[in-house]
């Protein structure tokens, strides 16, 4: 959960921490987006050394930025690493294969997928967002499909990785941050603000990403 300091263009968070469920989902998202990353990378530039080196950077630079957010608008808040480092994931992955018809197929019905398995998740709001348990079904149930749909359609093992990858992002984004924003826009005061992917590494946005990687490369191979 965060607590806002101070309203600026970049504002510190301060994250409540200190319980057991709260620093194993931090080393849970510390190992998922190391072996996350490193498989997505491996399959974009197929050079393994290169890809464990980028997915450390990436994972490093999310822990540093971990308590920082950007104002976006005077209720709304964007955390560094619980929504801006998977959505600048989501637009690196976008224009490289967005000029490929039948993963513009795929990539709606799994955005749409991910929107309908989170929207029926357990939500408690309050003032600095939406809580929520991490939604581990909602991710398999999205991935499972996605996996059918790019076996059907004759995509490639990385192509349907990408398309978890953004479905799986994209779906809890709407779902969590920008469905409970435009709800209770018009009732909120001007001391209260909404953090999109507030919990930062723990956040269910950013964890999102690197499990559906893994959980896709599972169900590929599996019989």
């Amino acid at each position: 959960m965060t607590h806002i300091k101070n309203l600026k263009v970049i504002v510190k968070l301060k994250l409540s921490g200190g319980s057991r469920k709260y620093m194993l989902l931090g080393l849970y998202s510390l190992l998922t987006s190391i072996i996350g990353y490193t498989l997505l990378f491996y399959f974009i530039i197929s050079k393994l050394y290169v890809s464990i080196l980028l997915a450390c950077l990436l994972t490093l630079t999310s822990l540093t930025l971990d308590k920082y957010a950007i104002q976006v608008t005077e209720n709304v808040l964007l955390s560094t690493s619980g929504s801006i480092v998977p959505l600048s994931v989501v637009l690196i992955l976008l224009p490289i294969y967005i000029m490929n018809l039948q993963f513009l197929i795929v990539l709606p019905i799994g955005i749409l997928l991910s929107f309908a398995a989170c929207i029926s998740q357990k939500k408690i709001y309050v003032k600095e967002g939406v809580l929520i348990e991490f939604p581990l079904l909602p991710i398999i149930a999205s991935s499972s499909t996605i996996v059918l749909l790019s076996k059907a359609y004759n995509l490639k093992l990385f192509q349907a990785i990408a398309l978890s990858y953004i479905s799986s992002v994209i779906g809890l984004l709407l779902t969590l941050d920008i469905l409970p924003i435009l709800k209770i826009h018009n009732i909120m005061s001007k001391t209260k603000v909404m953090v999109i992917g507030g919990a930062g590494v723990r956040d269910a946005i950013y964890l999102s990403g690197p499990t559906s990687i893994i959980i896709t490369l599972l169900l590929w191979y599996s019989p």
